[in-house]
């Protein structure tokens, strides 16, 4: 070989390794990025799949929690029922003799004017009386059981006294 060929030579050598050099940091920043696209697809496959769990989750919490509003208010509406058959059976046990007329004793409660009273005086009464979902109640249906609620103990009361005198 001559001179030229061995520069010629030198020269294909110092290109090539020029190249390597060049592409070396090219290929690698190509390969990290596919790297990169393949940990993000599945990345975002466990986001959308937590997503998913996290939707059907919330949508089972709504659900839920539409069946407990419609539950407590059939409960309301029920718990409402039994103090007004409540009041009914006091009433015909009063109508047969029974049970003593209510007659105003320092025991019982003089009658409550509810209508005057403001909504948080009405709750703190239902509080006292331990009449559960009163918050949610309108003062209209919280007057309504309160009334029931106090009749029903005035009854109670005559009953149990009339009771312990026929025992004693």
């Amino acid at each position: 070989m001559t001179e030229t060929g061995l520069g010629l030579l030198a020269v294909l050598i110092n290109v090539i390794i020029i190249s390597l050099i060049i592409a070396t940091p090219i290929l690698i920043l190509i390969g990290l990025m596919h790297i990169y696209d393949r940990y993000k697809k599945g990345k975002n496959k466990e986001q959308k799949e937590a997503q998913r769990i996290i939707i059907k989750n919330n949508e089972a919490i709504v659900k839920t929690t539409s069946s407990i509003k419609i539950l407590d208010e059939q409960f309301r509406e029920l718990d409402y029922k039994v103090l007004k058959l409540k009041e009914q059976k006091l009433e015909l046990e009063k109508d047969l003799g029974l049970v003593e007329s209510v007659e105003p004793e320092d025991e019982i409660i003089d009658a409550i004017d509810y209508k005057n009273k403001t909504i948080k005086e009405l709750q703190d009464l239902a509080r006292e009386m331990k009449i559960k979902g009163f918050s949610r109640m309108k003062k209209e249906k919280l007057i309504n059981i309160l009334e029931t609620r106090t009749i029903v103990w005035q009854c109670k009361c005559n009953y149990s006294r009339k009771q312990t005198q026929t025992t004693t």
